[in-house]
């Protein structure tokens, strides 16, 4: 079989497609910024954007992080972006609502801290779980009631 990818010049660009349906961690090892022209849907008019092309170690690919990608990133790593190198996000494909269509997407997430495992969540009690505890129930279970036949 042909994919419609074969079929297209090698592309530097890392795009949904080359996650192959799973997440990658990936450190942040640079970035230039580049204007694009983008169409609004709405209006059909033209205008200029511009974005940051990260770089990122151990690969050529490299990805233009879009407003709602480099807003997490910041998040939590601040927005003066030459903080982001040697920084760790991972990027997944989802499906995201674009006009009144669904079209798969990249976005970001950073790890979660070691451990990361929150504050509110108490020790795991559950009977079968490694030195579990006691939950208060029990196992016999009466099939009838008293007095009934």
């Amino acid at each position: 079989m042909v994919s419609i990818n074969d079929l297209s010049p090698p592309s530097n660009s890392l795009k949904t497609s080359d996650l192959e349906g799973t997440e990658a961690t990936l450190t942040i090892a640079g970035y230039t910024i580049k204007e694009f022209e983008e169409t609004d849907n709405k209006t059909g008019g033209t205008y200029f954007v511009k974005k940051p092309i990260l770089t990122f170690s151990g690969t050529d690919k490299t990805w233009a992080a879009n407003k709602t990608n480099r807003t997490q990133i910041a998040l939590a790593y601040g927005d003066e972006m030459d903080n982001w190198i040697g920084k760790t996000i991972i990027l997944y494909p989802t499906k995201v609502s674009f006009g009144d269509k669904m079209v798969e997407a990249t976005r970001v997430r950073t790890p979660v801290a070691p451990g990361g495992k929150p504050k509110f969540l108490k020790e795991d009690t559950h009977p079968n779980a490694p030195g579990g505890g006691d939950d208060g129930l029990s196992d016999d279970i009466p099939f009838a009631a008293e007095g009934r036949a």
